[in-house]
């Protein structure tokens, strides 16, 4: 999709399988599923002017949650309610991400992968007790800090 610019759907949806956006050159937020309980596997590939990842804060449950390869994307929020992901959480390849929140309240999730990004500060992370597989920091790209 090349004309997609921000997008704030999906505000009532209460359940879903799997949701992926995959290869969006010109979509610029994601900020829908605001009333979203649990959601089995969240991906966020490809999408080039991406800039803006939010509207997951009611999400409790997941599966697997992916943000990967987003050439733009410098602010990564949401999941702030969410407390367990039964499988990885993967961010990977987002060159401008400046800063991870949103997964203060996350106590548990399988591999956990940070890998690629331009994170200064890594994530706050704050309750994380249990990393059930694999955890990878790798390859932090330095960023200078924001005035």
């Amino acid at each position: 999709n090349n004309s997609a610019g921000a997008f704030d759907g999906f505000g009532v949806l209460l359940s879903v399988g799997p949701i992926t956006f995959a290869d969006n050159a010109a979509m610029t937020e994601i900020n829908g599923f605001t009333l979203l309980p649990a959601v089995s596997t969240v991906v966020v590939t490809g999408n080039e002017a991406l800039d803006v990842l939010d509207g997951f804060d009611n999400v409790l449950a997941a599966d697997s949650i992916t943000i990967a390869d987003n050439a733009q994307l410098t602010w990564l929020v949401g999941f702030v309610n969410l407390p367990t992901i039964t499988g990885p959480l993967v961010v990977a390849n987002n060159p401008d991400l400046g800063s991870l929140s949103g997964f203060e309240l996350l106590d548990s999730t399988g591999d956990l992968t940070l890998t690629g990004n331009g994170l200064n500060a890594l994530a706050k992370f704050l309750s994380l007790t249990v990393v059930h597989g694999t955890l990878r920091i790798a390859s932090m790209i330095a960023r200078p800090a924001l005035s």
